[in-house]
């Protein structure tokens, strides 16, 4: 997991990450398999003080790739993503906090159409009285389905668990309404 962190004399903050995962499983069951993963992610970071902002920013990539195995039908598989999103987090006279997000997300699957899919947040929380806080918030979600999911070939005590090469992607939302009391 190799990671740098920048911060410069200006105020931006550049962060690299890395990820390199291998998982090998071996056993007389029919259910060996192994896959290797690799993930990067670029971030940027920007407090303007002069607004009383912060702006995020970056792009993410993850590759994972499954020789072929028995548990996976004896095919090879691979399964890669990128992202780009932003996010400006922002104060406004010392009561209102906001955040508005977005993420454009791409995933391919072997044997799969590319998809591509917008997220969305947005999120307040705003100090209506002394010791009193009212938050609101909406976010979109969004999951696709790992090579496990989509490609499992097995069986497990005498049930058969199959292959579902058309199982789709997730997507959803949460919105939330709250307030905070606190008492002095």
């Amino acid at each position: 997991d190799p990671f740098v962190n920048y911060h410069d004399t200006k105020g931006n903050s550049h962060k690299l990450l890395g990820r390199f995962l291998s998982s090998v499983n071996s056993n007389s069951n029919n259910q060996s398999n192994s896959s290797h993963t690799f993930y990067g992610e670029y971030q940027y970071q920007r407090r303007i003080e002069k607004i009383n902002m912060t702006i995020s920013g970056g792009m993410v990539g993850a590759y994972s790739f499954a020789p072929s195995s028995p548990l996976y039908g004896n095919i090879t598989l691979s399964s890669n993503n990128i992202a780009l999103y932003v996010q400006a987090d922002n104060k406004f006279w010392k009561r209102l906090n906001t955040s508005v997000g977005f993420r454009m997300e791409t995933n391919k699957m072997t044997a799969t159409k590319r998809e591509v899919k917008p997220v969305f947040r947005v999120g307040l929380n705003v100090e209506a009285a002394k010791f009193t806080f009212i938050r609101a918030s909406f976010g979109q979600g969004y999951r696709f389905p790992t090579i496990a999911e989509r490609n499992v070939l097995t069986d497990l005590g005498g049930f058969a668990i199959v292959p579902n090469p058309y199982l789709k992607s997730e997507t959803g939302f949460s919105a939330e309404l709250g307030i905070k009391q606190g008492i002095p």
